[in-house]
């Protein structure tokens, strides 16, 4: 005869792919649960600059402080019986900016290149709605980069630039 034993467990994180913006403070990133009794949470590489994992409650909260690209963690939780088990999470901290949000541009003089402010994204590429209306400006969907002379006098518009990293990620300014 043998004795066998088994464990039906559920063991994840609220959310799985993390998108974060350097300098904001997270909504907590918490774990779920279930068939097991944790006594401990243990990751496998240290978190962004200002993120902790609570050891006890395998909770992860801070605001990150530096930006980093995407990278993958292991989650271990040792139950009261001595178990291991793993779950993974991504992270990615993202700065996306302009160093000034509102330009006042004149009519028929050359503008200074409007340049973007990224990190933590790999490989961005850009694009920006509405289109960009004013004649004689430039939006380059490979740098981000609004140039050129004006030549048509405007309302003030807002625009939404979205940066696009490889993998597909979305990070807006």
């Amino acid at each position: 005869t043998a004795d066998i034993s088994l464990n039906v467990y559920e063991y994840t994180y609220s959310s799985i792919n993390n998108i974060l913006a350097k300098d904001v403070s997270i909504t907590n990133i918490t774990p779920a649960i279930d068939g097991i009794s944790a006594s401990s949470y243990s990751i496998s590489t240290t978190l962004p600059s200002d993120l902790s994992l609570n050891t006890t409650s395998g909770i992860i909260s801070g605001t990150p402080t530096t930006a980093s690209t995407k990278q993958n963690y292991i989650i271990t939780v040792t139950s009261t019986e001595g178990d291991l088990y793993t779950t993974d999470i991504s992270l990615n901290v993202y700065e996306f900016t302009y160093s000034t949000l509102t330009y006042l541009l004149e009519k028929d003089v050359s503008i200074t290149d409007i340049t973007p402010v990224i990190s933590g994204v790999s490989t961005p590429s850009y694009s920006i709605n509405p289109v960009l209306s004013t004649t004689g400006l430039d939006f380059s969907g490979t740098s981000g980069i609004i140039s050129g002379t004006p030549n048509t006098a405007s309302a003030k518009q807002n625009y939404t630039i979205t940066a696009s990293s490889a993998e597909g990620d979305d990070y807006t300014t």
